[in-house]
């Protein structure tokens, strides 16, 4: 074990499936030598869990807001800290004014907060990391209010471009922010103010290359009289994420002449609207919705696919993307990438240099990418080539985990 501090780790739910960029970086810390806690706002169902996930589901602090250990905290520190405890209300409370739902759930969050203060300070728990800048790191900041131990924070997508509010004050009472895109990075520094550029820092996710090996191409992509195409695509079934422009795109392609057959890995609220949409531009047998799939899965659909897709647009709340992880894992594979044009995903993303870039929510545009790759030989070879060697510069998760691990260990205990 390393001489770095003991922290409580805050996340919003857990173990949740999709956030699997969370859980590498919580086994890949540990793996290093960095002692936490971990903390859920919301316990997700574990009905089905990434097998790296069992263990630390197995062990998290999970608090029930309806429960004996929340009021006694309150009363705990209404006893031993009136002051504190109604700032860390008032604070709160102004945070959560930006939206109706957002000040609803405040004081839940406020409640669940105090309690891990207390549960905290029985762990010996000297600083706070919070995954998400919305909720766990409301709480980081109302445990700092009553308590002083001192946080960090991982900024992502939505909580930079949608749920922002308090995010001044969050920014000001961390030491650290970090954030995975650069366009997050400057949107964080410029509502956080000057003063804050220092401590906010990029560093990416990034994609663990021994898992994701680089594998060939399929001979006859893009070979003269091969006009056929298997398109993978592996997202939420939700809005942003743009799949029914890409079955749009899907349809477009086969009245053309080419031969697409698309997998879209995936759940969500949209997929009864996708498999009647999919129904009625008659693609039941070339376009297949496989639900959500564990990571070995997703590992083994990317090495048989020609190209990688994502149809990503940005909602009118300013939801998007930022850089999504199988992208990333994507290029590492060795598999061209087609994506929409949007600032997280252009830094990832060269439009003809390591992969390509269609207009969002452009269907037309979506479907010319993806025919580049039949219709140009040695297009997807290029691609891939330079697309794996800026993952290997820029997203290796070794070198990445180090950094992340690097600045959270050299960060100050906390001292009662």
């Amino acid at each position: 074990m390393s001489d770095s501090p003991r922290y409580g780790v805050i996340v919003s739910r857990f173990p949740k499936f999709t956030e699997t960029f969370i859980l590498q970086e919580l086994r890949a810390l540990e793996a290093r030598g960095l002692d936490f806690e971990l903390y859920a706002i919301t316990h997700e169902s574990s009905e089905q869990l990434q097998p790296d996930a069992v263990e630390l589901d197995a062990r998290a602090n999970y608090l029930s807001l309806l429960s004996l250990e929340v009021a006694t905290a309150q009363l705990h520190w209404l006893a031993t800290a009136p002051l504190r405890y109604l700032k860390a209300w008032v604070g709160a409370i102004g945070m959560g004014r930006r939206s109706a739902e957002t000040l609803v759930r405040t004081p839940a969050a406020v409640l669940l907060a105090a309690t891990m203060a207390r549960r905290m300070q029985q762990q010996g728990v000297e600083r706070v990391h919070a995954h998400w800048a919305t909720y766990p790191t409301l709480a980081a900041w109302v445990i700092k209010e009553l308590t002083g131990i001192p946080y960090s924070f991982t900024a992502h997508a939505h909580d930079i471009f949608v749920e922002f509010g308090g995010l001044r004050p969050k920014i000001d009472g961390a030491d650290l922010a970090l954030t995975c895109t650069d366009h997050g990075r400057g949107i964080i520094v410029d509502r956080g103010g000057p003063a804050s550029s220092g401590k906010v820092v990029l560093v990416h996710h990034g994609v663990q290359l021994d898992r994701f090996d680089r594998q060939p191409l399929r001979a006859t992509l893009g070979a003269e009289g091969d006009r056929s195409l298997r398109v993978l695509c592996v997202g939420s079934l939700e809005e942003y994420k743009g799949h029914r422009h890409l079955v749009d795109a899907c349809r477009l392609l086969v009245d053309d002449g080419i031969d697409v057959h698309l997998e879209l890995l995936g759940e969500g609220p949209l997929r009864a609207d996708l498999e009647a949409q999919i129904a009625r531009l008659g693609l039941g047998e070339r376009v297949a919705v496989r639900g959500r799939q564990p990571s070995a899965v997703v590992r083994e659909s990317l090495r048989n696919c020609d190209v990688f897709a994502l149809a990503s647009v940005q909602l009118a709340s300013g939801f998007m993307d930022g850089i999504p992880n199988v992208l990333v894992e994507a290029l590492a594979v060795g598999r061209p990438v087609v994506a929409s044009s949007l600032p997280g995903i252009r830094e990832l993303i060269i439009d003809g240099e390591t992969g390509l870039l269609a207009r969002s929510g452009d269907a037309r545009s979506l479907a010319d990418a993806l025919a580049r790759l039949v219709d140009e030989p040695g297009l997807a070879v290029r691609l891939t080539d330079a697309g794996r060697a800026k993952v290997e510069a820029e997203h290796d998760a070794q070198v990445c985990l180090d950094e992340v691990f690097s600045r959270l260990a050299s960060l100050p205990k906390f001292v009662a």
